[in-house]
């Protein structure tokens, strides 16, 4: 798996438990944190986008910026520093694709984000979990090992 591929793979392992984390220890609680939504909108897969250049993507937070980037303008898709080149397949997959085809979305069909309710936050762990499959799988593909930190 090459660095940025593992990267994604790192990012997407991190907002897993994190969810996972915040649902053991009751949602309402972990949501009276204002700080909750806010994790979830900067640090955690919104969209995975085609940069333009063949199979390169970049996973995205809802701000459309890189993930853990706060900010909320974007950069043309070709500047991101952390695309990667995938055949990561989604046909079949509990990720949404977009209109246009291009691109693909983590919060669903009804685009409620993860932090409405509990409900909607495991569906979305749920796409989590079939994305880093995926990735995991695109990684054991190339034979190459992943190491998560």
């Amino acid at each position: 798996m090459n660095n940025r591929l593992s990267h994604v793979a790192r990012e997407i392992y991190h907002a897993i438990s994190v969810l996972e984390s915040w649902l053991s220890i009751g949602w309402s609680s972990a949501m009276k944190a204002q700080s909750s939504e806010q994790i979830m909108r900067c640090d955690f897969p919104y969209t995975i986008q085609p940069t333009g250049c063949g199979v390169t993507f970049v996973v995205l937070n809802r701000n459309y910026q890189p993930l853990g980037v706060t900010v909320e303008s974007g950069l043309p898709m070709e500047q991101y520093k952390d695309e990667f080149r995938s055949q990561v397949q989604f046909a079949n997959s509990k990720i949404f694709p977009a209109h246009d085809g291009g691109a693909f979305y983590l919060y669903g069909p009804n685009g409620n984000p993860p932090w409405c309710s509990k409900q909607d936050a495991i569906a979305y762990l749920d796409r989590l979990k079939d994305f880093y499959q995926r990735v995991m799988w695109e990684g054991a593909k190339a034979r190459q090992p992943v190491a998560i930190q």
